[in-house]
């Protein structure tokens, strides 16, 4: 039986070899062992067990033990059982056919006695090893038993997890995206969602899965638990479609700091200057004296004082090194044989947050409509739509649409007058005593939703479009100095970075109304190392080169501080709940399957497939986050085989059912001419598929922002 691996996720590379390639071979080996191990039970002949092809002959290693060869084939994509009389190759097929007919067996007629291998009735006599002299049932067993094995494998591997302990993120709200669904709906952090649908207590991925996959076509139905007030509303969030539907949510952190690694070209750490410096798992207690008991708490302080210097209280607990969360298998076997040794009491410091200058070139932009209105906002009480355009405020121009919401933010309490623009009236629309709400969220701008990336007005509650083209340039900037001219519309940007960095150079990056558009370019700015610059190209085939600079007096809220995601352990106190938990998380696992193919081409964009680079990606980052992290990811991968494989495909265990099938209902095989005219076709769009996913993988095909 052949086995092709095809991924349906996305994600990072490779990790420790030996872990990843245990790991993935498993989930492989345990299924041709189903079909070995069921075609022997029958009596057919196994000639080969390979994992991996041995295309032209290659392998790795190879030995024979009984009749069987077994052997590691030098393509790493899956593995196969050859048995007598059964071939998924097309050029082959006819002559394995033939093959596995009997060329011993005496059949008498009248005139003489011949080796011909036929029954009276004009039908072959087959080898009785054959797996074509074999019943209906008992092809299908074989036929069917890796897939079986693959389920099988996967809920004993999430029995393994859950005995051990699955670290899962629960529904609280860290951050949405501007003009996003989950910020239209005003979901703000801390908030938590108790229901999703009909699931009870979802945790994160069950958000992620859901919006994904799930009927979005009316909305996604939450019911969310405000923070602080406690107040429980009903929502319908309607995801924005884009390679994947999303809401533009992330999930809430822990308040124990992470400070990554930095390349050497990199002037600060992305912490932002601290003094003394934040190490990896301190835990912030106060901000200016004012505990914080969470994030939320921490990130409406930010929200408010982004120009000031802040004072954190951190709690850091001596010769303790934070490992993320994680621990590896042998840090794990080790505490099984070790005594616990009390940990030091934590010091308590005072450490101070620099502020986060703005880094910008000094264009001014093209201010365009308003694509989203916050509920509860000022914009919604006073009846903006979407399509709307602000031409002005306080009778003065807009001025850049970027800088527009800090500038509003400092009047917070005031009442100002807003000129509207909409379609289809004559007229502007004209608001007075419009007041300022003040500031208290921070918003997840890294984000970028594909075809739009709106900028968002906090403290009026309406985020609007940015439109490529260049409308001013600020004195003395940048692009004043460049000579970057008003009216230039931009086409591509390239971000040239300094020469001790890994890549000196990223690929340009095309701009326009589906692709990125310039608050994504802006954004990307603020997370370059000192010293790189920005390379303009305009619709005119001109091209400016730019060194971004610290905007006076501007500052980036959030400041760039990393910490822990909030994770609660689910673990399994007996053996009856594990095998319940296994057995939900094996449903999860193949329905997911399902749902993703179901959606594919449609809600999904199919170029968010992936092949065995993916694959390993994937492993990669689960085999980071944990022991349990990576059994969960081999479930997912062996649920995703048993589906993938049973798709009724020719060539694929799936394609040979059906034909089964059909020989059971019509009383004798299908036609050899037929068969083969399937293969061919299976044969042909398994080889496309595989060198599209190969594709993606490699970057020949984008997917999108």
């Amino acid at each position: 039986m052949g086995l092709c691996l095809i991924a349906t996720v996305d994600a990072a590379f490779v990790l420790a070899a030996l872990q990843i390639a245990v790991g993935l071979g498993l989930v492989i080996f345990v299924h041709e062992l189903g079909h070995f191990a069921v075609a022997k039970w029958c009596g057919v002949k196994c000639e080969k067990f390979y994992l991996g092809f041995d295309i032209w002959g290659l392998r790795l290693a190879r030995f024979r033990w009984g009749e069987t060869e077994y052997g590691i084939g030098i393509l790493p994509l899956g593995g196969y059982v050859k048995m007598l009389g059964q071939e998924d190759n097309p050029a082959r097929v006819a002559e394995e056919i033939e093959r596995a007919k009997s060329t011993g067996v005496m059949q008498q007629d009248s005139d003489t006695t011949s080796l011909v291998g036929i029954q009276a009735d004009g039908t072959p006599i087959y080898d009785p090893r054959s797996y074509l002299a074999k019943s209906v049932p008992q092809r299908m067993a074989i036929i069917s038993a890796g897939v079986i094995m693959n389920v099988i494998f996967a809920f004993g591997l999430a029995m393994c997890a859950y005995a051990w302990g699955v670290n899962l993120e629960p529904c609280l709200i860290g951050g949405t995206v501007p003009g996003g669904p989950a910020w239209a709906q005003n979901l703000q952090s801390g908030d938590e969602i108790l229901k999703l649908g009909n699931i009870e207590r979802p945790f994160y991925r069950d958000i992620q899965s859901g919006v994904a996959l799930g009927d979005v076509s009316d909305g996604i139905q939450m019911v969310v638990k405000r923070y602080g007030t406690g107040q429980v509303d009903t929502l319908k969030v309607v995801p924005l479609q884009g390679p994947v539907p999303m809401i533009g949510m992330l999930s809430q952190n822990t308040l124990k700091v992470i400070v990554p690694e930095q390349e050497a070209a990199d002037a600060e750490p992305i912490g932002a200057q601290t003094e003394p410096p934040l190490v990896s798992g301190d835990e912030i207690t106060a901000v200016e004296g004012q505990p914080v008991k969470s994030l939320a708490d921490v990130s409406r302080i930010f929200a408010a004082r982004p120009d000031d210097s802040l004072r954190l209280t951190i709690a850091r607990t001596p010769g303790v090194q934070d490992n993320h969360g994680r621990l590896t298998l042998g840090e794990i076997v080790s505490h099984w044989f070790r005594k616990p040794q009390p940990q030091a009491a934590p010091e308590t410091l005072e450490v101070a947050l620099a502020p986060r200058p703005i880094r910008n070139v000094g264009l001014i932009m093209e201010l365009g409509p308003i694509v989203e209105i916050q509920a509860d906002s000022p914009a919604a009480k006073i009846g903006l739509r979407p399509g709307d355009l602000l031409t002005a405020i306080n009778d003065e121009s807009p001025g850049d649409p970027l800088t527009l919401g800090d500038r509003l933010r400092r009047r917070a309490g005031e009442k100002v007058k807003l000129t509207i623009q909409r379609a289809g009236e004559a007229e502007p629309l004209v608001f007075t005593d419009v007041e300022l709400r003040p500031v208290t969220e921070l918003f997840q701008n890294h984000m970028t939703f594909p075809m739009r990336q709106p900028v968002a007005i906090s403290a009026l509650g309406l985020a609007y479009e940015v439109h490529n083209r260049v409308v001013d340039v600020v004195p003395d900037s940048p692009a004043a100095k460049a000579g970057v001219p008003a009216g230039a519309v931009i086409a591509k940007v390239e971000f040239k970075l300094p020469k001790a960095t890994s890549e000196s150079s990223r690929e340009p990056l095309e701009l326009g109304d589906k692709r990125l558009v310039y608050p994504g370019v802006f954004q990307m700015l603020q997370d370059l190392p000192k010293d790189s610059s920005l390379v303009l190209y305009t619709a005119d085939n001109q091209k400016y080169e730019l060194a971004p600079v610290e905007v006076p007096g501007w500052h980036n809220p959030d400041r760039d501080l990393f910490t822990r995601p909030i994770m609660v352990t689910v673990v399994a106190r007996s053996v009856g709940e594990a095998f319940s938990l296994a057995a939900t998380e094996t449903k999860y696992a193949l329905l997911q399957v399902y749902r993703f193919l179901g959606k594919l081409g449609t809600q999904i964009d199919i170029r968010m497939l992936g092949g065995p680079i993916t694959i390993v990606k994937v492993a990669k980052q689960s085999a980071d986050k944990g022991l349990t992290d990576f059994l969960l990811f081999l479930t997912m991968l062996s649920a995703n085989l048993a589906v993938i494989n049973f798709l009724p495909i020719p060539i694929l265990d799936g394609g040979h059912m059906v034909f089964l099938a059909l020989e059971w209902i019509r009383g004798k095989p299908v036609g050899e001419n037929i068969v083969l005219a399937f293969h061919y076709a299976g044969f042909l769009f398994i080889v496309s598929l595989m060198l599209f996913v190969f594709g993606l993988d490699l970057g020949l095909f984008s997917r999108g922002l």
